[in-house]
This record gives C-alpha cells, structure tokens and sequence, in this order.
C-alpha cells in the first residue's frame, strides 16, 4: 500500500501521520459526487450581489445548505425547511430548490408552494429549476438544444415526477424547424 504524507502548518511544524492512499481514495468515494451547488465561498449565481449579504453571510448561508440538505437525505423535513429555509433567504438557488422538495414532500397546502419555489429557484440561475418552469409553462426547450445533465441529479427526477412535469416536455419539439432549415 502506498502511503501519503502531509504537513499541515498548524502542526507546529511536525509532519502529519501518514495516511494510506488507498484510505484517501476510499474517503474521497465515501464522500459522493460533487454538489453542484454547494458554494462555500459564497458565489449563488446571477442574483448574489442583490441581497445585502457579506461573504461570511453567504458562506453561513452555503453551511445551513448543507445542514438542510442531510436533514433531507434523512427525511428530517422540519430541520431541512429551517436550515434550507435560512439558506434560501440568502439567495442560495439550490437551497431553494431542495425547499421544493420539502414541499413536496410535506404535501397538502406546502404542495402549491413548491411551484413558487421553483421559480425563485429559477429566478436566481438554477438550471433545474428553469428547465421545469419551462415545461410547468408548457415551453420545450428549442431545437438543437441537448438535453441538459441535472444540476441537482439526487432531487431532480422527484421534483419532475411530483410536479407531474411530463418527460417529453423536457425534449426540444420534433415539430420545430432546426437553425439552417432541416427537420
């Protein structure tokens, strides 16, 4: 087994332990595929610069993103609306868009707000959430557009699937004329 090294500079100077390569690979595994937008230095997308939030607000704001968002891998519904909830109102899109999920789930009057909740996610550069609006509108994407790889691939298709938003609406129209004249 190789071994890795490393020096940390808090360490007074003393290398750190060595740690097998193949526990760096097995954590690296263990920690999932990357989270499009878990942001931790604070950049939301087109609207960040319109909340009056401080780097440090927005980096407190992408931490409770994370807090809500395994509160909602384990179906803890209360925690992940408090937690994503504080998160949306600091302009975090996929905070708003795991909210929709919240909804979702949580069903009765909470279901109609999660239509609002999409849109707002939208609204602040969420490719989901805009590429569902789009066909909640029944607007397909235009022609020659591929389909997109999900942004948010772990709550995605349960959005799609609750908002009742037919796979085909995702699709660009057969019908439509393609740019330079072909079908």
């Amino acid at each position: 087994m190789t071994v890795v090294s490393r020096f940390n500079a808090g360490s007074g100077g003393r290398p750190a332990p060595d740690v097998p390569a193949g526990l760096v690979e097995l954590m690296g595994r263990l920690a999932g595929p990357p989270d499009f937008w878990d942001r931790p230095e604070g950049e939301f997308g087109p609207l960040t610069d319109t909340y009056e939030t401080g780097r440090e607000e927005r980096e407190r704001a992408n931490s409770l993103y994370r807090l809500g968002s395994k509160a909602l891998a384990r179906d803890e519904l209360v925690a992940a609306a408090q937690w994503l909830g504080e998160a949306a109102s600091a302009g975090h899109p996929g905070a708003l868009f795991r909210l929709a999920v919240v909804a979702l789930r949580a069903g009765g009057e909470w279901a109609d707000d999660a239509g609002y909740l999409v849109a707002e996610a939208a609204r602040h550069g969420h490719g989901d959430a805009t590429r569902l609006l789009g066909a909640l509108g029944h607007r397909r994407p235009g022609p020659g557009t591929a389909t997109a790889v999900p942004e948010d691939p772990r709550y995605y298709e349960e959005v799609r699937t609750r908002l009742r938003v037919p796979e085909e609406m995702l699709r660009a129209d057969p019908g439509t004329p393609r740019p330079g004249g072909d079908r």
